[in-house]
C-alpha cells in the first residue's frame, strides 16, 4: 500500500509547506484575534491549536529548526489550556501575543533562508505536440536561461509528465477535443494548484471555441499562429506574482461543517472567515473582503439563493464568485441557483482536493479578470496620446475615452457593472415594447384539501441563457420611470392566464407580486379597472401581493389604494409577513386578504405559529407558509393551522398551468 507521502508528494515538499506557511500564519493569527478580543469559543481554541500543531510538526519534518521550537513553545504553552478548558487571563494573552509575534518572525526568516538557498529556478512548461513547427518556433523564442520546455508528441507521456511534476504551464498543439479534456482532467486530479493550459487550435469557429472553453482552457489560439504573440502570451502567464493568501468567506450554519471546509482550505495556505449567522454576511463582507464566498444554500432566517440576491445588489461584490456548498442533487435546484448569481455548485460530501481545485481556479480566472480589464484601459489611455490633434472628431473620442478610463482605472468593476444595469434597463424597455416577458408559475397548495387552482405568478424576462427575475428587474428599473410599466405588464400577464384557467373550466387564483410606486396613483386603478373589462373579467381571481416592509412608509396610501382595489373584487396578500405584534395592527388597520410568512419563521415554536395563525384568522385572513424549500427547515405544525403553502418542495416554478392540486403530497 503507498504511503501518503507517496500518493502526495508535492503536499509534502518543504517549498509547498512554506508557500503554505505565511497563509496558515494568518489564519491562526485572525483566529486567535477573535478569540482573545471578542468572545471565548471552545470549537475556535481547538481549531487554533490543530493548525499550530500542524506547523510544529511539518517544521520538525523539513528539518526548520528554528521554526519548530518557535511553534513548538505556542503548541506547549496552549496545552494546558485544552486539557483543563480553560481560559487564558489577561495576562497569559499577552504571552501569547509575543509567541506569536516571536513565531512570525521566525517564519518570514525561514523563507527568506530557503529562498536564498534555491538557485533560481525555470518555469517549467509541457509542450504536447506532434506537430513540431509552430511549436519549435514558440520554443526557440523563449529565454532559455528562464524556461525549462519539455517538448513531447506523444500525449500520453505528456500526461505521465504531468501526474509526476506540477509544471507552470502546458501547450497543447491539437483539434482533438477529448485530448484536450484529458490534459485538463489530469491537470485537476494531479495537482491542487493552478496549471495555465494553452490551446493552439487549427479552427477558428465558435463552436470549436466554445468546446475548448468548457474543457478548461486558459488560452486559446487559432490560425494563423503568430509565435511571437504566443511567446509573449506565455511570458505573461509565467509571470511571478506576489505572494497573497486566498481569502475564502464561508457562510454554513452548521458549525461542524463550517469547521471541517475552513481546515480543509487552511491547510492548502487560504485565509478564511467563518459566518454561521446568515444575517450577518454584509458585515463580513466589508471587514474580510474575501476573494470568493463559499455558501450552504439551505440556512435558517436567510437562505443562499437570499444571500447571494442581497450580495450582487452591492456593486463593489458584483465580481465575487460564490461557490454553493449543498446536499441539493435536484438539477433543477442547481440552475436556478447559478441563476441568481452563483459561479459553481459543490455537492456534499466534501471531497478537499475538489474543493481546493475549485477554488483556486475560480480565484485565478477572477484575477486574471480584473488584470484584462486594468489592461485594457492602460492600452486604451495610450492610444489617446498617439491621436492627431487636426483630427477634431478624434480628439472628441479621445476626451470621452480619457474620463471612461480613469473611472475605470479607479474602479474597474463598478464601471462595467453601472453600463451592464443601464443595458438591463434598455432591454426591460424594449421588451415592454414588443412582449418579450415570459410567465413562470408556482403552484400554492390548499392544506385543507380543496383543489383550487393557485398561482404565484413569476413574471421574468429571458436574457440569452439566462432568465431575469421579477426583483432584479425592479432593481435595474430604480429611478427610470418603468416600474408603473412593469406592473401593468405583470397585470395584464396575470388577466391573461386568469382567462387561460377559465377557458379549461378551471378555478383558480393567481398571486401576483407587484411594486409599491403604483399606490399612490388613482390613475393605476383606473388603468386596472380598464384592463378588467378589455378581458371580459372580473377581480375575483386576481390577488396583488405586496413586500410589507416596502409598504409600511406609506399605510395611508396603501389603505386608500386597497379599498379601490378590493372594490373590483381584487384581494390584497402581504408577502413577508411577521410576527410581531405591530405587523398584526397594520393587519387589522389594513384588511387585507392573505399574508405570506416570513422566511424566518418556518422553524419557529409551535406555540408562536398557534398565536400568528390565530391572529391571522381572527382578522378573517388567510394563511400561506411561502419558501417550503427543505422539509427538515420547517416546522410541521404549520401544515396543520396554515392555509396554503408554497415553495420548490411542492413544485417548483414551471412555464404551465398543469399541476395537479388533487394528488399533490402533503
Amino acid at each position: 500500500m503507498n504511503n501518503i507521502s507517496e500518493l502526495f508528494p508535492e503536499e509534502n515538499s518543504k517549498e509547498y509547506f512554506l508557500e503554505n506557511l505565511p497563509g496558515m500564519l494568518v489564519s491562526s493569527q485572525r483566529n486567535w484575534n477573535r478569540i482573545s478580543q471578542d468572545a471565548w469559543s471552545e470549537s475556535s481554541f481547538n481549531r487554533l491549536y490543530e493548525l499550530i500543531t500542524d506547523i510544529t510538526s511539518k517544521s520538525a519534518f523539513h528539518d526548520l529548526s528554528a521554526l519548530h521550537d518557535s511553534s513548538r513553545a505556542i503548541q506547549d504553552y496552549l496545552g494546558p489550556f485544552i486539557d483543563k478548558n480553560a481560559i487564558p487571563s489577561s495576562t497569559q494573552i499577552t504571552q501569547i501575543n509575543d509567541f506569536f509575534d516571536n513565531l512570525e518572525a521566525t517564519l518570514q526568516q525561514a523563507v527568506e533562508d530557503y529562498q536564498r538557498s534555491l538557485v533560481p529556478s525555470k518555469k517549467l512548461i509541457y509542450v504536447i505536440s506532434s506537430k513540431n513547427e509552430i511549436c519549435s518556433s514558440i520554443c526557440n523564442k523563449l529565454d532559455k536561461s528562464l524556461y525549462d520546455t519539455k517538448h513531447v508528441s506523444d500525449i500520453n507521456i505528456g500526461i505521465s509528465l504531468i501526474k509526476q511534476t506540477r509544471p507552470d504551464l502546458v501547450i497543447l498543439e491539437t483539434d482533438n477535443i477529448d485530448e484536450l479534456s484529458t490534459i485538463h482532467s489530469t491537470l485537476i486530479d494531479s495537482h491542487d494548484q493552478y496549471v495555465a493550459l494553452l490551446l493552439i487550435s487549427h479552427h477558428d469557429d465558435t463552436a470549436t471555441r466554445l468546446l475548448a472553453m468548457r474543457s478548461g482552457v486558459s488560452r486559446y489560439f487559432s490560425p494563423p499562429h503568430d509565435a511571437e504573440q504566443i511567446s509573449q502570451e506565455i511570458e505573461n502567464l509565467c509571470k511571478t506574482e506576489k505572494a497573497q493568501p486566498f481569502k475564502i468567506l464561508i457562510i454554513e450554519d452548521d458549525p461542524t461543517q463550517a469547521e471541517f471546509a475552513s481546515s480543509i482550505l487552511t491547510k492548502a495556505g487560504m485565509v478564511t472567515d467563518v459566518v454561521t449567522h446568515p444575517l450577518q454576511v454584509m458585515d463580513a463582507m466589508r471587514t474580510f473582503a474575501p476573494d470568493i464566498i463559499l455558501m450552504d444554500i439551505y440556512m435558517p432566517d436567510a437562505d443562499g439563493l437570499e444571500l447571494t440576491t442581497i450580495i450582487r445588489d452591492d456593486l463593489q461584490y458584483l465580481a465575487t464568485p460564490i461557490i454553493f456548498l449543498s446536499g441539493e442533487t435536484d438539477q433543477d435546484k442547481q440552475i436556478n441557483a447559478l441563476l441568481l448569481g452563483g459561479d459553481d455548485f459543490i455537492s456534499k460530501p466534501i471531497r478537499p482536493k475538489h474543493l481546493i481545485a475549485t477554488i483556486k481556479n475560480r480565484i485565478r480566472r477572477t484575477r486574471d479578470l480584473i488584470h484584462a480589464i486594468k489592461l485594457q484601459v492602460t492600452n486604451q489611455t495610450a492610444n489617446i496620446t498617439q491621436l492627431s490633434p487636426d483630427d477634431s472628431n478624434k480628439i472628441i473620442e479621445s476626451d470621452y475615452l480619457s474620463d471612461t478610463s480613469a473611472e475605470a482605472e479607479d474602479e474597474p468593476v463598478t464601471a462595467a457593472v453601472v453600463s451592464e444595469a443601464d443595458l438591463l434597463c434598455d432591454k426591460i424597455r424594449v421588451a415592454l415594447q414588443s412582449n418579450l416577458f415570459k410567465n413562470f408559475y408556482q403552484p400554492i397548495l390548499c392544506v385543507n384539501g380543496k383543489s383550487d387552482n393557485s398561482y404565484s405568478l413569476l413574471l421574468t424576462l429571458p436574457d440569452g441563457e439566462r432568465i431575469v427575475q421579477w426583483d432584479s428587474m425592479v432593481t435595474a428599473t430604480q429611478g427610470s420611470g418603468l416600474h408603473s410599466q412593469l406592473n401593468q405588464r405583470a397585470v395584464q400577464s396575470a388577466l391573461d392566464s386568469i382567462n387561460e384557467l377559465k377557458n379549461e373550466a378551471k378555478q383558480g387564483l393567481i398571486f401576483l407580486p407587484q411594486t409599491i410606486n403604483d399606490i399612490e396613483s388613482e390613475s393605476d386603478a383606473d388603468w386596472i379597472r380598464d384592463a378588467l373589462r378589455s378581458h371580459h373579467t372580473t377581480g375575483t381571481s386576481l390577488i396583488l401581493e405586496y413586500n410589507l416592509s416596502e409598504l409600511a412608509p406609506h399605510i395611508k396610501k396603501a389603505k386608500q389604494y386597497f379599498s379601490i382595489l378590493k372594490a373590483m373584487g381584487i384581494s390584497i396578500c402581504l408577502s413577508e409577513f411577521p410576527a410581531k405584534k405591530a405587523a398584526f395592527k397594520l393587519l387589522q388597520y389594513l384588511k387585507v386578504d392573505y399574508i405570506k410568512t416570513a422566511r424566518k419563521l418556518l422553524e419557529t415554536e409551535s406555540d408562536v405559529i398557534n398565536t400568528y395563525v390565530n391572529q391571522a384568522h381572527r382578522l378573517k385572513c388567510k394563511v400561506i407558509v411561502a419558501n417550503v424549500s427543505d422539509p427538515r427547515y420547517v416546522n410541521l405544525h404549520w401544515t396543520t393551522l396554515a392555509d396554503f403553502l408554497q415553495g420548490d418542495f411542492i413544485s417548483p416554478a414551471s412555464d404551465d398551468m398543469n399541476f395537479n392540486f388533487s394528488q399533490a403530497a402533503m
